[in-house]
């Protein structure tokens, strides 16, 4: 599909909809601050409408309900998308969080003297690592293997690179919330390409501007008209009906071909990289099985848990607290991709299967997706949720959604059952300025 293909789509798209939001009901948005904004007590205030999805993540997240980006919220699209569900959902992403970031706030909001106001659902959902990510992509530009994790024969020590240290970060994040003291089931989002430079359709700006243009004109006229939610359906479905006949998540990035010459391979990379989206998609790419194997372990290592904790008493005493046995259906921790519904498929058989489909985008960023991709993104959520019987299963396992706490009520803190997440590192080693050196000489010693 050339340019010119995508803006007669939209062309005719502008003329068929009628837009306005579409208001059912409000989810919970609220940014925890780090733990200075965890009372989520009114969250809970009706008991016969109990949230039972608790959302974490960033600007993805964040933007659902942005009025230049998803606009309606998450509550609008799940119950447009199944409403005989009646859908209550927690918010608590933040637009820049990164991994580190997702920890802290649940950390903080369930030491003692926050969590006895921090009530969620029994089940959070997350998507997270795009911010981490970027702001690594400039040293990844300059020094690509820093990917992937390698052993330094001047130190003797592995230097772990940046798909490693996010698979553990996450891996952190999901021990944490499957403690039984939280006892959360846990669904983790895949991560989004973001808009690069196409092989197909060119530079960012030559073929987004003008799709940004027409974006523009569609949201200011869903201010004053109808059937917004009909026409994400309708377009949604076909796109979503393409992508799963194109087999896209069976496509391996790895069939572009570069020059085998390890220094001309060097300055192509440099070449194709120019736009650090370009990094950071590809690295997100990289990392995505990576997640669903990280998924698949914890969800073994997890289940029928049972941790000895302090009773509070002065006796030094424990109390066995387990994890709950059987999950109403399905696993306890899974893992929903996302990656292979966004991109645009006709650059995947070009080798380059990491640059994200404009139809969906409101801007270039990873996952900044328009209503339109909100739309894709919910489908699948909505199938996951239902498939692992959520919303039959609203009653908090502990009471009034709040983390486990002895008979004798004393307000024990939880200790992470893994080190806690660390920002990204991808400080240059000695090694790495060899690499390099010998990349760009020929000269390795």
């Amino acid at each position: 599909m050339k340019l010119n293909k995508i803006s007669t789509l939209f062309i005719i798209i502008y003329l068929l909809l009628d837009v306005k939001i579409y208001s059912q009901s409000s989810d919970f948005t609220q940014s925890l601050g780090q733990g200075e904004n965890c009372n989520t007590s009114s969250h809970f205030s009706d008991s016969a409408n109990l949230p039972f999805v608790t959302f974490f993540g960033d600007s993805l997240g964040d933007f659902v309900d942005s009025p230049i980006h998803g606009i309606i919220g998450w509550n609008n699209y799940l119950s447009a998308l199944r409403p005989d569900i009646h859908w209550k959902t927690q918010n608590f992403a933040v637009a820049g969080y990164t991994t580190v970031s997702l920890f802290e706030d649940i950390r903080k909001c369930i030491l003692p003297g926050n969590r006895k106001t921090f009530k969620t659902s029994n089940h959070f959902v997350f998507e997270i690592g795009g911010n981490d990510a970027a702001h690594v992509s400039p040293i990844i530009r300059i020094m690509p293997w820093k990917v992937f994790s390698y052993h330094d024969p001047f130190t003797g020590k592995n230097v772990y690179g940046v798909i490693d240290q996010l698979r553990y970060n996450v891996k952190s994040i999901i021990r944490y919330m499957r403690h039984p003291m939280l006892d959360k089931d846990v669904l983790v989002i895949g991560n989004f390409p973001g808009l690069t430079t196409s092989p197909s359709l060119g530079e960012i700006g030559s073929y987004f501007d003008g799709i940004k243009k027409l974006l523009d004109e569609l949201y200011i006229k869903q201010q004053n008209e109808s059937n917004f939610v009909n026409f994400l359906s309708a377009l949604g479905t076909s796109l979503t009906s393409i992508t799963e006949q194109s087999n896209l998540s069976q496509v391996n990035i790895g069939n572009r071909k570069f020059k085998s010459n390890t220094a001309a391979w060097y300055l192509q990379w440099q070449n194709a990289t120019k736009d650090l989206q370009t990094v950071l998609s590809i690295t997100l790419f990289l990392l995505q099985n990576e997640l669903a194997n990280v998924v698949a372990e914890e969800n073994i290592a997890t289940t029928g848990q049972i941790m000895d904790v302090p009773d509070g008493l002065a006796g030094n005493g424990k109390v066995r607290v387990p994890n709950r046995q059987l999950p109403t259906n399905g696993d306890f921790v899974t893992f929903l991709p996302m990656y292979h519904y966004f991109v645009y498929y006709p650059d995947c058989f070009n080798g380059a299967c990491y640059v994200g489909n404009p139809i969906l985008f409101r801007d270039p960023l990873p996952g900044h997706i328009n209503a339109l991709g909100y739309w894709v993104w919910a489908d699948k959520l909505t199938n996951k949720i239902t498939e692992l019987g959520w919303h039959n299963d609203i009653t908090p396992r502990y009471p009034n959604g709040l983390v486990w706490t002895p008979v004798n009520n004393q307000d024990l803190g939880i200790n992470p059952p893994l080190p806690p997440p660390t920002t990204i590192n991808v400080d240059p080693q000695p090694i790495d300025w060899v690499i390099l050196f010998c990349i760009l000489t020929g000269k390795c010693f």
